[in-house]
């Protein structure tokens, strides 16, 4: 595939190499350059693990960020060390 490249330097992703890479409009990537290649990855994020937090004088409450679907029974029990 080509691309041109505008007079702000800029390059349109194709379409269908976004598709294929899960990239969205604000996602983040890193470009690296090599001879006479350049290098784009996209940037995963971070994982992101559920927070136990304690309410006085009562039980201790979970708060579970949307991108955490289901607890495994290690996450639990590392929660619960906490």
């Amino acid at each position: 595939m080509k691309a041109i490249v505008s007079t702000k330097g800029q390059v349109v992703i194709p379409h269908d190499i976004r598709k294929s890479l899960g990239i969205h409009p604000g996602d983040e990537v890193t470009i690296k350059c090599s001879q006479r290649e350049i290098v784009m990855e996209k940037v995963l994020p971070a994982p992101v693990k559920p927070k136990l937090r304690l309410a006085k004088g009562k039980m201790p409450l979970l708060k579970m960020p949307r991108q955490v679907e289901r607890l495994t029974s290690e996450m639990v029990k590392e929660i619960a060390q906490l």
